[in-house]
């Protein structure tokens, strides 16, 4: 709602929220019907492409003075701005864009109040949430519908999952771009692997984009025109999403899962390796079991989805439990350092592979496995 002042991003808005008073501070009482108006068909426009609109109410990247309001005042533009916009299906509430850069201007009790104020006041109860530069927020609290994390991290995605109970949001996982800054420039390969193991970690991701131009006009800022590879590739995972029967439960590794059979049930050769684990320190253990070698996620038993990163097995047979799915790796593209997708053996009612499937496997026990990268 606010604009913001930062790198590539020093412009003066056309109109600013609140009217003026002679001495030119902002009078919070006058809401200006033309900005919201024009915030309005903003707002209409994304949403009639289908997008949802996670609203920014604070931030800390201000040289207006809006960050450093008092409290009165906070909450007397929420006032405003929540019974003008409340009725948008499209919307939800993002307290802040990095939170815990604003205090002292805000302390914790501040943000809990303005937190408490947006969902007793939201007739409709969007989902709401508030996203860390550094600090988390604290997603267990009653309002919060969703985690909302900075983070690159993406091997803690099931650990969150399970300490919140609530789904996953890494909602900045750094920006496929070329800026000077280690947020804004990774290629849009890593961008894309990091999608994808933040999907089959259970947790959902978004996308940005930080190429330079020579007029200033980022996509990260002000939007434009994407000029990067990870879109099509992205919109590519999407349809592979899509097309699940349900949502995404990240598996155990092969570890936890022993662990947690009685011990007559664990086979011969796993015993040495749970001895080995159990003398490990804590923090050493935790980064052994959360490493990136294999990313494995699954709908109930309808189908499961592994993301095999930058591995290259010519040829495995999975065998998550009950059924197997054979994949095939083409050598032809190993001259090239490349990898190609892998054929995908979807589960499908009647039979492994469709009705009459020649594997003869029922749906519930066929196992579906997506190998995935992209040339560069």
């Amino acid at each position: 709602v606010f604009p913001k002042d930062y790198d590539y991003n020093h412009n003066e808005p056309p109109l600013y929220a609140f009217a003026r008073r002679e001495d030119g501070s902002w009078d919070t009482s006058r809401p200006s019907i033309a900005f919201y108006q024009r915030l309005e068909r903003i707002l209409r426009r994304i949403a009639a492409l289908g997008i949802q609109l996670d609203l920014i109410l604070f931030h800390p990247y201000d040289r207006w003075g809006f960050a450093a309001m008092p409290q009165a005042d906070n909450i007397r533009y929420l006032d405003y701005l929540l019974r003008r916009l409340s009725a948008m299906p499209e919307i939800w509430w993002s307290l802040a864009n990095e939170y815990d850069l604003c205090m002292p201007k805000k302390t914790l009790a501040d943000w809990e109040a303005l937190e408490a104020f947006v969902a007793s006041c939201d007739p409709y109860h969007h989902l709401l949430s508030c996203h860390n530069c550094f600090c988390f927020w604290d997603f267990k609290r009653k309002d919060v519908t969703h985690a909302s994390i900075q983070t690159r991290a993406l091997t803690e995605i099931p650990r969150y999952l399970r300490e919140y109970g609530k789904p996953v949001v890494i909602d900045e996982c750094c920006y496929e771009g070329d800026l000077p800054h280690i947020w804004g420039s990774i290629s849009g390969q890593e961008m894309v692997r990091r999608f994808w193991r933040c999907y089959v970690g259970g947790g959902a991701c978004t996308h940005g984009e930080t190429f330079l131009s020579p007029d200033d006009v980022l996509w990260w800022a002000r939007g434009g025109v994407l000029k990067g590879e990870s879109p099509k590739r992205i919109a590519f995972l999407r349809r592979v999403i899509e097309e699940l029967p349900g949502f995404l439960s990240p598996l155990e590794s092969v570890w936890e899962e022993a662990e947690q059979q009685d011990e007559a049930q664990r086979p011969d050769w796993i015993r040495p390796f749970l001895a080995s684990l159990s003398r490990m320190a804590p923090p050493d253990r935790h980064m052994l079991l959360c490493g990136e070698h294999l990313w494995a996620a699954h709908c109930a038993e309808d189908a499961y989805l592994w993301y095999y990163g930058q591995q290259t097995a010519r040829e495995q047979i999975i065998k998550p439990g009950r059924g197997a799915g054979h994949m095939e790796y083409d050598p032809r593209d190993a001259a090239n350092g490349r990898k190609r997708a892998c054929r995908a053996h979807a589960a499908r009612s009647g039979g492994y592979g469709g009705a009459g499937g020649s594997d003869g496997l029922t749906a519930r026990e066929a196992r579906a496995a997506f190998f995935f990268s992209f040339s560069p």
